[in-house]
């Protein structure tokens, strides 16, 4: 009884485990991919065919059994720094606006078809962050992730409205890199560490390259003299198989 509960406990802390990083690169897959999409800003949706394939080239590095690849999923356990926000939108409207009186009132028709249109449009949801004498500061929500910045150049054309703004996180943090190339993905992994709170101080790049049929190539290392992190580190660990 005691082996097969311990075997059963095994698996499940293997099977959370393995969920939470799938979870995880998931997340990372829809911020590289609204970054993708984030840069060009002419549309407001990620497509789902983008996420689909920045997560299956993250996995592949993730399951790849390189020490390389060991050391930025495993050891590091790298992933996204929230650089794009895919679900919120701040604006600053006239208080005094008639439509804006009518929309917090919760009638349907508030006479600004454009701002019905986009809310309409991408699901959007509207709630009161601040008022002040003349202006309220409204935040405009996303269930989906959206391109915000996108959303936030509609907003900004509209009656009435002062200012938009895509609040993003402060400080710094380790983070992955994307970039489309011909024939898969480039994925550059940074490890960044020393007084993140504002910019980090040192960093240090794992570069792979992903084929579209997830085949995974190292491609280099660079940045930061890691000498003193590890030093730093306890449990710090490298798996010792070849590389691919």
């Amino acid at each position: 009884m005691k082996v097969t509960l311990l075997f059963s406990l095994s698996l499940f802390f293997v099977y959370s485990t393995t969920t939470a990083q799938t979870v995880s690169y998931s997340n990372d897959a829809v911020q590289l991919a609204a970054r993708v999409v984030n840069s060009s800003n002419v549309a407001a949706e990620i497509p789902e065919h983008l996420i689909h394939s920045i997560h299956d080239a993250l996995m592949a590095v993730a399951e790849d059994n390189s020490q390389e690849a060991y050391l930025v999923a495993q050891t590091h356990n790298i992933h996204t720094f929230k650089r794009v926000n895919t679900s919120t939108v701040h604006l600053m409207v006239d208080a005094n606006a008639g439509w804006l009186t009518k929309l917090l009132a919760g009638k349907s028709k508030i006479g600004n078809v454009p701002f019905t249109n986009l809310l309409e449009r991408y699901n959007l949801k509207v709630s009161v962050l601040d008022e002040l004498e003349d202006i309220k500061m409204l935040e405009i929500t996303s269930d989906q992730p959206m391109n915000m910045k996108f959303i936030a150049n509609e907003l900004s054309m509209i009656d009435d409205v002062f200012m938009t703004e895509v609040p993003l996180p402060s400080g710094d943090g380790s983070d992955i890199d994307i970039k489309k190339v011909e024939g898969g993905w480039m994925i550059t992994y940074h490890l960044k560490y020393d007084n993140c709170e504002s910019l980090c101080k040192y960093d240090h790049y794992w570069q792979f390259g992903v084929t579209d049929a997830s085949q995974v190539s190292f491609l280099g290392e660079y940045g930061s003299d890691l000498s003193t992190y590890i030093d730093k580190t306890p449990n710090y660990s490298v798996v010792k198989t070849e590389s691919k």
